[in-house]
């Protein structure tokens, strides 16, 4: 260590210059200020890498910083040593800077392939321009979407106005035709022809068809026409009240319930009574076997209830269990099973209403599950 801090009896590098002070002075001046420039620099590198994080190659910075530091002080001791002969301590600053030096040639080599591969600033600004188009569209697509959705909107709601003053007003005329035909029926059928009784009865009955119909038609209308402000529902309670209103036409059939216990909701209580009133229904009716089965429960998701009715009736095949839910979409015939098709639509608005969805796993003869989400946190709309 003393070795490297004395001069061990070398002569001075002043020496060399004769001690001429304006050749010494020349000498330092301009050494002094290669180490200001180095040191200069260096600084100047790191306060960019510091604000700019997202620079590349922020590790070739850093060894570039340390290649000129030690350039700098390399110049530092060279003045040092035209009064003091620390010739051994400039020879390590030397390797030092020579280390460094190597790898910082090390780090560029490998770095000068990414390098050239950035784009240039001429494929920059095209790619800019390409994007600046390309937001433009869209910007014009999501208007034409936003225009789009508010004329379907507006369509929407009008023939649901329409078809709520339809039904509204078809009903008047037909408790008509209803009231007429069961008079002349009740009245005058005696004076009629087996035929004419025939077509009477028709009458009747295609008028109760008719007026099934048409409130269902308004029960569907009335899912957007009347909004009314959701309140906490318990659902066992409502699961209950459409068993009750249900089961009374079954009582000569072998019903199984399973209900779970159900959590409560926000939600449309009467909405939610016309939904679980068509599912249970449905599990009832296309079902034909001795012994009738229902499950219905619930489990808890992260943010959804996702409930269920299992029941073991004729199923419904593959190909058909997403058109259920379309509108007077039936898959048997009037007097294999009766219904209007609007029942599954209905149950969709409501559950579509409420913020979840609605779909069904089946088999024939194997018995069906209908799904649906509701999520926790409802909010009226």
């Amino acid at each position: 260590m003393e070795k490297i801090f004395s001069g061990n009896g070398y002569v001075p590098h002043g020496h060399c210059y004769l001690w001429q002070p304006e050749l010494v002075s020349f000498h330092v001046m301009a050494d002094l200020l290669i180490a200001i420039a180095y040191f200069s620099i260096p600084i100047t590198l790191l306060y960019f890498v510091q604000k700019r994080e997202d620079v590349p190659f922020s590790r070739i910075f850093i060894l570039f910083s340390l290649f000129i530091v030690s350039c700098g002080i390399t110049h530092l001791v060279a003045i040092v040593t035209l009064w003091y002969p620390l010739y051994w301590l400039s020879g390590i600053i030397k390797i030092f800077c020579a280390i460094i030096s190597l790898l910082t040639a090390f780090e560029l080599s490998s770095v000068i392939p990414l390098a050239l591969a950035l784009p240039s600033p001429e494929k920059l600004n095209k790619i800019n321009i390409q994007l600046e188009n390309e937001i433009k569209e869209r910007k014009k697509i999501e208007a034409k979407l936003i225009t789009s959705n508010r004329d379907l909107k507006r369509s929407n709601e009008e023939l649901e106005q329409f078809a709520y003053v339809a039904s509204h007003d078809l009903q008047e005329p037909l408790r008509t035709i209803t009231s007429f035909a069961e008079i002349l029926i009740e009245e005058y059928s005696a004076q009629f022809e087996e035929t004419a009784r025939e077509y009477l009865t028709y009458i009747a009955s295609s008028s109760q068809k008719m007026k099934i119909l048409i409130k269902d038609l308004l029960r569907l209308s009335k899912v957007s026409q009347q909004r009314r402000q959701f309140t906490i529902v318990d659902l066992n309670e409502i699961v209950q009240e459409s068993i009750d209103l249900v089961i009374p036409s079954y009582q000569d059939i072998n019903i199984q319930l399973d209900v779970q216990i159900l959590p409560e909701i926000k939600g449309d209580r009467v909405q939610l009574i016309h939904l679980w009133l068509n599912l249970i229904s449905n599990a009832l009716k296309f079902n034909n076997n001795e012994q009738i089965e229902i499950k219905i429960g619930v489990e808890n998701q992260e943010s959804n209830w996702l409930f269920y009715i299992k029941d073991n009736g004729i199923g419904i095949s593959l190909e058909y269990q997403e058109k259920i839910f379309t509108i007077f979409q039936r898959l048997h015939c009037q007097d294999e099973y009766e219904g209007t098709g609007i029942g599954l639509a209905l149950c969709q608005k409501i559950i579509s209403r409420h913020g979840g969805k609605i779909w069904v796993k089946s088999e024939l003869d194997k018995g069906s599950t209908f799904y649906f989400t509701m999520p926790k946190n409802l909010i009226s709309s």
